[in-house]
């Protein structure tokens, strides 16, 4: 018999750290003229492909009511604050989904087994 004393995992892990919001599913679906979530990856995609915007279901795309959106932190500027770097990230999501709230810190994690 053997024993493994290293680390050892069977399952994939996943962080998700921004600086933005969180937008209902069922609204993108609705702004966009979709019926099927699946097409909101597409749309996404297009949509975000001129900003610094990313996004994120969480660990399951198919239960999920809302959307995690904004700026990851490794795209903030060298020379940037932390208030213009929030400052972006709303100007961001104004202009794509004419969004209105505040932003802030983002951190989600899951581990797919």
């Amino acid at each position: 018999m053997r024993i493994k004393t290293d680390f050892v995992t069977n399952s994939s892990s996943t962080c998700f750290v921004v600086m933005g919001t969180t937008l209902d599913i069922d609204e993108l679906l609705t702004k966009y003229d979709l019926e099927e979530r699946e097409d909101l990856y597409e749309e996404l995609d297009e949509e975000l492909a001129s900003t610094d915007l990313v996004y994120s279901f969480g660990p399951d795309f198919y239960y999920a009511d809302n959307i995690m959106i904004g700026i990851e932190y490794t795209k903030m500027d060298d020379n940037e604050t932390l208030g213009q770097f929030k400052g972006r990230s709303l100007n961001q999501l104004q202009q794509k989904f004419d969004y209105l709230g505040q932003v802030h810190h983002i951190e989600e994690g899951w581990m797919d087994g």
